[in-house]
């Protein structure tokens, strides 16, 4: 019997929108009724998941910041803070190039230098919790932890070659693409594939009691952690075959509620 469900978000349970299936609260306390918790598995803030899902927050076990902070109510499952002095060698790496912009992710809030950033991230696309610093090196003077570090690049939609990022920093965190053109920095052994595994010991679940959906290469551990996992139409060719999973409908086609009503709610 199925008792978790997790789900990637943007790419996955978000249509090319950012928008929720219309259907999303509804599955949600009919899996809550069943003894079914949901699970938000992103790359977003706690704050940015916790409003998007507010009317069902209670009955929805929050995957944040891809692993690095793990919530079910107000109880704190897991997060795993990166060291400040990494996060300050990172932002003066690449603080001479223009194209590439930082968001220091932490647990209470998310900061950031360039106007540019604040505004995407503050506006209703995403709906961070965003503070604008007057420098986003001055990591000491930040009273938060910091769960991950986001790099993008603010010129193209396309997916980069982060090559130089992974060859200064690879010996002391790790990285994986979490989008087309964003690279995503934090601890070893950071992953929703880790934070499944915590959630495995809070609760009791075994790998076959789980289900999960994603689309990009930071849900491969979760899918691999999982013993139902799904990838969607809409992956790419690499990852469908790198996942090794079930492969159903679009995000635009609202393939996660979908599938959800036909093998676990079977309506």
């Amino acid at each position: 019997m199925i008792k978790l469900i997790a789900s990637d978000m943007d790419g996955t349970l978000l249509d090319g929108r950012k928008k929720l299936p219309d259907d999303i609260y509804d599955v949600i306390e009919k899996l809550y009724k069943k003894g079914i918790l949901f699970a938000a598995a992103s790359g977003r803030q706690m704050a940015s998941l916790e409003k998007l899902f507010f009317p069902v927050k209670d009955k929805v076990v929050f995957i944040a910041e891809n692993g690095g902070y793990v919530k079910f109510r107000d109880e704190e499952i897991f997060s795993d803070a990166m060291d400040k002095a990494l996060v300050r060698d990172m932002v003066l790496k690449i603080s001479d190039r223009p194209n590439f912009r930082f968001l220091l992710e932490g647990k209470e809030c998310a900061y950031t230098d360039h106007i540019t950033m604040y505004k995407a991230m503050t506006s209703s696309r995403f709906n961070y919790n965003v503070k604008l610093v007057e420098n986003s090196a001055d990591v000491y003077f930040i009273d938060d932890e910091f769960v991950k570090v986001a790099l993008s690049d603010v010129t193209t939609s396309h997916r980069l070659d982060f090559d130089e990022m992974h060859y200064f920093f690879n010996d002391r965190c790790t990285a994986v693409l979490s989008g087309d053109n964003c690279l995503d920095f934090q601890n070893f052994g950071v992953n929703k594939g880790s934070a499944i595994r915590k959630i495995k010991e809070k609760f009791g679940f075994a790998a076959d009691e789980i289900m999960s959906f994603g689309d990009n290469f930071n849900d491969l551990e979760m899918l691999a952690e999982s013993g139902h996992p799904f990838v969607m139409g809409n992956s790419s060719e690499e990852m469908k075959e790198k996942s090794k999973a079930n492969i159903i409908g679009t995000n635009d086609e609202y393939a996660v509620t979908a599938t959800i009503r036909k093998f676990v709610l079977e309506v």
